[in-house]
């Protein structure tokens, strides 16, 4: 993307761009939404979306993301800190016009970024969460009731909690103008109001300004009666991370003839060295030699001079890569050559000669 530019036009073009078009955005990880960044198995999933964007003059632009279970376990287990927007950019002046995405990422180009919000853990700075507490909670939201009735603002009639914290957040953010400044000095004294119940109750700074506020609300409503992410659950997705990997690297070894997926036991020995080792699995399959050479369209003679040939210098790889040992036995290499091959595999006196 290169050097660009955010100044008042640009953050009104981007916020624009986005409510227009009415799609919330996605936040994926290390940008594998782009091209040519997709995980090893082609997969580009999301982890949260965007679905509100604003911007405050004088500090920049800002997003509230809705994040799924997959995105909070990341950012709880403190594997992934960063957000990292993907603009589009008018060529004429470099001037950031439209967000295409955001990812969730360790190293952002952007220098200076602050973490992202919802890493804020429980019992640590920044945001604390009233969702662990049910009673916290319930006296949050019971505040916010009283406020709203005395402020005359209107909840939806099916509100119950989700409404009330709905009704204070669109009073934070309010109406304005094309300036940013608020339309209603009536609902500027309201929000003024929620904002400080809310700041006390979520422990924020005295000076978080309204938007950071209904961020803040949106944030803990959403983790309500979900709590954190379980270390079972964080378990268990690292697994299935690792699981499929293994499976990516196991198929470039399949699609360059240096696997066999049919030989049961060398490919479930293949995948777990390639899950709890990736790095020493590609080091191993790097070392052997492709079972049929790229491009043969024939089957070689099975001449017994061409066969113990191939018996001889599957062996002797077999020898000159001690690492092969963790995949397979000398005898199964050796045979896995002959497959591959089209030849006999060998007989029970040739394998205990061998």
């Amino acid at each position: 993307m290169g050097t660009f530019v955010v100044d008042d036009e640009s953050a009104s073009a981007i916020v624009d761009a986005f409510e227009s078009h009415g799609v919330e955005v996605p936040v994926d990880i290390d940008h594998q939404t782009m091209p040519g960044h997709a995980a090893p198995d082609g997969s580009a999933r999301a982890v949260g979306w965007i679905v509100q964007v604003f911007a405050e003059p004088g500090r920049g632009l800002f997003g509230m993301v809705r994040w799924n279970d997959r995105g909070k376990i990341l950012i709880r287990a403190d594997e992934y800190k960063y957000l990292s927007p993907v603009l589009m950019v008018r060529a004429s002046d470099r001037r950031a016009m439209r967000l295409h995405s955001v990812g969730l990422v360790n190293v952002p180009a952007i220098s200076g970024m602050e973490a992202v919000a919802a890493s804020q853990h429980p019992n640590t700075e920044g945001i604390t969460m009233p969702s662990d507490n049910p009673v916290e909670l319930e006296r949050l939201v019971g505040e916010l009731r009283a406020l709203l009735k005395e402020k005359g603002v209107e909840i939806a009639e099916d509100g119950g909690r989700n409404g009330i914290i709905q009704a204070a957040i669109d009073t934070l953010k309010g109406k304005k103008d094309d300036d940013g400044k608020a339309t209603d000095s009536k609902a500027t004294g309201d929000a003024k109001a929620i904002a400080s119940s809310v700041r006390t109750r979520l422990g924020l700074e005295p000076g978080a300004s309204q938007n950071e506020v209904a961020l803040a609300l949106s944030l803990a409503i959403d983790s309500a009666g979900k709590g954190d992410a379980s270390a079972s659950e964080l378990s268990a997705m690292k697994a299935a991370d690792k699981a499929r990997h293994a499976e990516t690297l196991c198929a470039k070894y399949v699609a360059s003839n240096r696997l066999n997926k049919n030989d049961t036991e060398q490919y479930a020995a293949a995948m777990a060295l390639a899950r709890e080792d990736p790095d020493r699995f590609e080091k191993v399959m790097g070392a052997t030699k492709p079972l049929v050479q790229p491009g043969r369209t024939t089957a070689p003679a099975a001449a017994s001079t061409q066969r113990g040939t191939m018996i001889a210098n599957a062996a002797r790889e077999f020898d000159d890569n001690p690492e092969l040992a963790k995949l397979c036995n000398r005898v199964d290499h050796v045979q896995t050559a002959l497959r591959g091959g089209n030849m006999a595999k060998m007989s029970d006196v040739e394998a205990k000669s061998l």
